[in-house]
């Protein structure tokens, strides 16, 4: 089952910073200097390869989320329907 929350996790995390870095107008690279990790990484978050760590999240939801707690409910919706769904 962690195998299953960590693919469907990873493919909704990359949605949200993908978007929300094109939303801000910024490069891969500059959305990486502003989460403060290297080019590589970031352009893996935002193309589905890799899943962020917990500090590289944990600033994307206070400098980048504007409702941190609708953006976490929506994660717990996410993991919820896959288990349901893996039921």
């Amino acid at each position: 089952m962690k195998t299953l929350y960590l693919k469907v996790l990873k493919h909704y995390l990359h949605k949200q910073f993908k978007n929300t870095r094109k939303a801000l107008g910024l490069t891969q690279a500059k959305m990486a200097e502003k989460l403060e990790i290297d080019t590589r990484s970031y352009s893996d978050i935002d193309n589905g390869k890799s899943l962020c760590s917990t500090l590289t999240f944990i600033l994307f939801l206070l400098y980048y989320c504007p409702d941190p707690m609708k953006l976490l409910e929506e994660i717990r919706k996410v993991i919820e329907d896959a288990k349901n769904s893996a039921a």
